[in-house]
């Protein structure tokens, strides 16, 4: 290792603000800094992704389960899922999968819930999409 003092640079967010308001005025879709802007808008499928759906929400209606259920059930018609299923297709090889499955319960992990006995909280990470390597010893 080099013994060399690093300068120190004092902490800003004005480059950061700056990229941001550039890519903005560009129209960039496909930086994922954008994707995190609170008015960013996805377009097509992507926009039904769970935490998608959810953060497009007025924070009202977040804070409000069986609110926000039924503004799903209305939103998640047939034209929708059948618009997933088609851009999941792909399944493992597609990423957009995974996005679709985050944070929902399927019967593989309510399963999983039903005879987990360890207070680790590696299933409820995997429920929210963490990749968690599977060790033979594990014990659940």
């Amino acid at each position: 290792m080099s013994k060399k003092e690093v300068p120190h640079r004092p902490s800003t967010s004005a480059l950061y603000t700056d990229f941001i308001l550039e890519a903005k005025k560009r129209k960039l879709q496909h930086c994922e800094l954008i994707k995190y802007q609170d008015d960013f808008k996805h377009s097509n499928v992507m926009r039904y992704s769970l935490h998608c759906f959810i953060m497009d929400q007025p924070p009202k209606i977040q804070a409000d389960v069986d609110n926000l259920v039924d503004i799903m059930k209305t939103t998640f018609n047939g034209a929708a899922i059948s618009a997933i299923e088609e851009a999941t297709r792909m399944q493992y090889k597609s990423s957009l999968r995974y996005e679709m499955r985050y944070g929902r319960m399927t019967a593989s992990k309510a399963h999983e819930v039903s005879v987990c006995h360890t207070p680790d909280g590696s299933l409820v990470a995997t429920i929210m999409g963490a990749k968690i390597p599977y060790y033979c010893n594990e014990k659940r």
